[in-house]
């Protein structure tokens, strides 16, 4: 995996979104074992304690579970558990702030529901 870190927040809290991401994109399946802390560690040239931490912010959102002596695996469910945060971050965050740009620069509905339909259909 190629990432690079910003300053806008916190290493570890980009390796978890990192990681997230990865679930998403289902570049790690449902029940498939994530590189271990170790790993992680060397890959991204971070402290252990960086991507430990990140790691239990997903085993809090109960994205991922650690199995004893063998490491750590996606939980069954997670992508839904993941698409539907995504889903709800777009409605409540991201469409309100698309939709008051549309706004200012004069869209009508029926300008903006053409748009959305054209798109749609080059899926």
């Amino acid at each position: 995996m190629s990432f690079s870190f910003n300053n806008n927040s916190p290493i570890y809290q980009q390796l978890s979104d990192m990681m997230r991401h990865a679930i998403l994109a289902e570049d790690i399946r449902e029940e498939e074992a994530i590189p271990s802390v170790r790993h992680l560690s060397v890959e991204y040239g971070v402290n252990p304690q960086t991507v430990l931490k990140a790691t239990q912010d997903l085993i809090l959102e109960e994205l991922i579970e650690k199995r004893r002596g063998l490491g750590m695996f996606v939980k069954k469910g997670a992508v839904k558990v993941l698409r539907e945060q995504q889903k709800n971050e777009f409605l409540k965050k991201r469409l309100p702030e698309l939709i008051k740009i549309a706004k200012v620069l004069g869209f009508t509905r029926s300008e903006l529901n053409k748009e959305i339909d054209q798109l749609l259909k080059g899926e």
